[in-house]
């Protein structure tokens, strides 16, 4: 249970879920009551409570505001933590081993050519084995010196890539929460650095 519903609901004398919602509809006395039940239901459900909603609580119970303050903060806390959770998971589950191309430019020149062309996936990522974090270091550090290989075979030596400029060098990411500096010259150069969040850009056609 959120904070904020564990709060509202001793403050009510803990009823049921229904009996809960029901009674805080009331009190904000709405004049778009399915609204009101709709929001109340998802403040109960998921802990949402956007600011005005909050101060509309806040008039409700202006005797417990500190009380009420606290443990609106705390639910924003622990939906952060369960958001950022999700798309971690999310993140995982999606990614496939690649090396990630560095480049002069932090943004496309043009984003939607850039985009149509296949975006981040497609110019700036180059697909690795799925079990490549499984081999020995020799092996991983020779599919790398492969990939940086067919980059320059289809760039070119001097590695431009399209609407993103010259190639600085390379990230090696062999696991969702890892990445390894890589030369230009397509030798893996430091040790695990973590996380990267990588930049998106993408067109979807219906």
């Amino acid at each position: 249970m959120w904070p904020i519903t564990e709060f509202l609901a001793r403050r009510l004398g803990n009823p049921r879920r229904r009996e809960l919602i029901h009674a805080l509809v009331d009190r904000l006395d709405a004049r778009n009551r399915s609204k009101a039940f709709r929001r109340i239901t998802r403040l109960v459900d998921e802990g949402e409570c956007p600011p005005d909603l909050a101060q509309r609580l806040l008039g409700i119970f202006p005797e417990d505001r500190a009380a009420l303050n606290e443990a609106i903060e705390r639910t924003r806390a622990r939906r952060r933590q369960q958001m950022a959770a999700e798309r971690e998971a999310q993140e995982r589950a999606r990614f496939r081993p690649h090396l990630f191309i560095r480049t002069e430019r932090a943004r496309p020149t043009q984003i939607t050519l850039f985009a149509l062309l296949g975006g981040v996936d497609r110019q700036l990522k180059r697909p690795l084995p799925g079990d490549i974090a499984d081999r020995d270091p020799a092996e991983q550090q020779r599919l790398v010196h492969e990939a940086v290989a067919a980059h320059i075979a289809e760039c070119g030596p001097e590695r431009e890539v399209r609407f993103m400029g010259r190639t600085t060098g390379y990230l090696y990411r062999p696991r969702s929460g890892e990445r390894y500096e890589v030369a230009l010259d397509g030798t893996i150069t430091e040790g695990d650095r973590g996380a990267f969040h990588e930049p998106r850009a993408a067109v979807a056609l219906r």
